[in-house]
């Protein structure tokens, strides 16, 4: 385990334990917890707006430039988490446990992830001096690709990133809303995400595009390709004209 990732589960643990103490205690954050912008579902490029995917298909979540929380990890303790969690679900209401935020036996709150583990408790940039807003860096690529089918019951929801301190959410968080329905056609989750009220330039990602707007690059591809052939051909057609001629010469 790296030392990163030690002392993320160190934080974690703590928060868990505050927790279970009661609200009293499991509330004790430095900065409320308030919405401080939208987050855009965007494709792995990081810039094409995206309308809907299946379980499979690979997303960024982009959030306004200039994004803070109001400290870092090394000086002040503050770290970020992502969410999956019902419209109606109060953010500040969340604790982050390991994999999912608490409590996790209600079957509706869940970790945004990326391929290989949840995005929680994930430490910030270190300042040089304690008490200066931590720029939210870049995330990672997302998917649902590891939920189980039938995993996240059908619904609203909103998808987002926050600041957060020992497990609770304190500063800043950014969200996104998606409608998420059983897709049986879909692998490997069964589900398929939509974007509610999305920009009228995204795309729809395929359950097989990873996120990457596969079908435009194919199209581009076998353009190209013909391109190659019909020169190749060309060229190939020339050498067999001028064949006759060198024989006839020599």
């Amino acid at each position: 385990m790296s030392t990163r990732r030690f002392a993320s589960s160190i934080i974690v643990i703590v928060g868990v334990v505050l927790a279970s103490f009661g609200p009293a205690h499991a509330q004790s954050v430095p900065v409320e917890s308030t919405r401080a912008g939208a987050a855009e579902i965007v494709a792995v490029d990081g810039e094409t707006p995206v309308s809907s995917g299946g379980s499979d298909a690979d997303f960024r979540l982009r959030l306004p430039v200039g994004s803070t929380c109001p400290g870092d990890t090394a000086n002040d303790g503050f770290q970020t988490s992502g969410f999956i969690i019902p419209e109606n679900e109060p953010v500040a209401d969340l604790v982050f446990g390991i994999v999912n935020p608490l409590p996790e036996d209600s079957g509706r709150l869940f970790s945004l992830r990326d391929r290989t583990q949840p995005w929680m408790n994930e430490n910030l940039p270190q300042n040089v001096d304690a008490g200066q807003p931590a720029v939210v860096g870049e995330f990672p690529v997302f998917t649902f690709a590891t939920f189980l089918p039938g995993e996240i019951p059908e619904g609203r929801y909103r998808i987002g990133l926050t600041c957060s301190f020992i497990g609770r959410p304190s500063g800043g968080y950014w969200d996104a809303l998606v409608d998420i329905a059983a897709d049986a056609d879909d692998q490997p989750g069964a589900l398929r995400w939509t974007v509610v009220e999305a920009d009228d330039t995204a795309v729809a990602l395929d359950p097989e595009d990873g996120g990457t707007a596969t079908t435009t690059w194919i199209v581009i591809g076998l353009g190209l390709a013909a391109v190659f052939f019909l020169i190749v051909s060309i060229i190939s057609g020339r050498s067999r004209d001028a064949e006759p001629a060198k024989e006839h010469t020599s």
